[in-house]
């Protein structure tokens, strides 16, 4: 039998309905990185009553992974992170961080430290969301000090809409906008 060359494990914890993560993030890791997963269901309608029930399951989705003994855990959910804000993201990662002793960060909070880490003030958002989901992506990006120049939506409202979108598609679609030195 052949053995596992793994070097690291992420554990991911995504929405009940997506297979965004689970399908691109190893064609994007180097050799050796696995990836691990556990699910939180999101109610029929992905109203943001649906959203708060979903993450009252963050403590078992995170506590089975951290029970795989995975190195760090991705809290998936753009939408949920975003509507917390930057600060109450980063205690809510911190807070489940404590209970199981696994690094934790959250899809807005990477995004928002990358940013900066990288010195980008300004930068255009693209999405595949509708455009009533950038007002709480646009205050988070903001009390990250970057200002989104443009915000841009492609209107799709399930995680099954977003996994279904082809990758060449969201390029095109982000390469049709205006400049953002029109903005």
């Amino acid at each position: 039998m052949d053995q596992l060359d793994v070097r690291t494990k992420i554990g991911l914890v995504v929405v009940s309905a997506s297979s965004v993560s689970e399908l691109r993030y190893p064609k994007a890791a180097p050799p050796g990185v696995a990836f691990l997963t556990s699910r939180m269901m999101l109610a029929e309608g992905e109203s943001i009553d649906a959203l708060i029930e979903m993450e009252s399951n963050a403590g078992r989705a995170v506590g089975e992974l951290a029970s795989a003994k995975v190195d760090s855990v991705a809290y998936c959910c753009t939408v949920s992170g975003a509507l917390r804000g930057m600060e109450a993201d980063r205690q809510f990662c911190q807070e489940l961080e404590d209970q199981f002793g696994t690094p934790i960060t959250s899809t807005m909070l990477a995004v928002a430290e990358a940013l900066q880490h990288l010195g980008l003030k300004k930068i255009v958002v693209t999405t595949p969301y509708p455009d009533s989901h950038h007002v709480a992506e646009r205050a988070y990006l903001q009390e990250a000090g970057i200002e989104p120049l443009i915000m841009k939506g492609m209107g799709l409202e399930t995680a099954e809409g977003f996994a279904a979108v082809p990758p060449q598609e969201i390029f095109d679609f982000a390469m049709n906008r205006p400049s953002a030195s029109s903005a």
